[in-house]
């Protein structure tokens, strides 16, 4: 049994001695051979032979990881005011962005629409989709009549009523906005 635990022990900490993850600093330097441990708002921590260290993360331009991936590590989009009227337009909260961007999802690559994201329930999911459809309905009505009254023809409008409402942010907001609500966190 000692031996079997000893032998674990050491593949786990061989994985710590092989990892190859570097830290692009914006200065161009480089920071090799170490393994990422976590990323806070001000930090990124590794490990770099047996010692834990840190870099502020507003000094990290990429982390290209062991595996491949490279991880671009972005500036505080919450002071960004044109990203956060994004955000709030389509009915997210900076936190879930964040948390997205700092479990290495690319931004763009990140779920704006929520009943596409797992971590979701598929209850909440289903009733985001619902609301989708019904925000959908609603704005390609209203649309609709905008179009009737300008004297578009009766078929003519449905369809750009439609197409309108598809590109609106409004349906898409209150889809994320219930799936929110229903997972409690509004």
């Amino acid at each position: 049994m000692k031996r079997l635990l000893s032998f674990i022990m050491a593949i786990s900490c061989a994985g710590f001695v092989l990892a190859q993850d570097i830290i692009a600093l914006k200065n161009g330097k480089r920071i090799n051979n170490v393994f990422v441990s976590g990323k806070t708002e001000t930090k990124i921590q590794y490990i770099q032979n047996e010692e834990i260290l840190s870099v502020p993360r507003d000094s990290v331009e990429a982390i290209f990881h062991e595996n491949g991936s490279i991880e671009t590590i972005s500036i505080d989009l919450s002071q960004d005011p044109q990203f956060m009227a994004m955000i709030d337009s389509m009915g997210l909260d900076i936190n879930y962005v964040k948390q997205q961007l700092d479990r290495g999802v690319d931004i763009q690559h990140i779920s704006w629409t929520l009943w596409e994201d797992e971590n979701y329930s598929n209850k909440c999911r289903k009733v985001g989709t619902q609301a989708y459809m019904r925000a959908v309905g609603e704005v390609a009505l209203e649309r609709y009549k905008e179009y009737k009254k300008a004297g578009m023809k009766n078929q003519e409008a449905q369809k750009q009523a439609y197409t309108d409402a598809v590109a609106s942010k409004v349906p898409i907001k209150a889809a994320n906005e219930a799936i929110r609500k229903c997972a409690g966190e509004l």
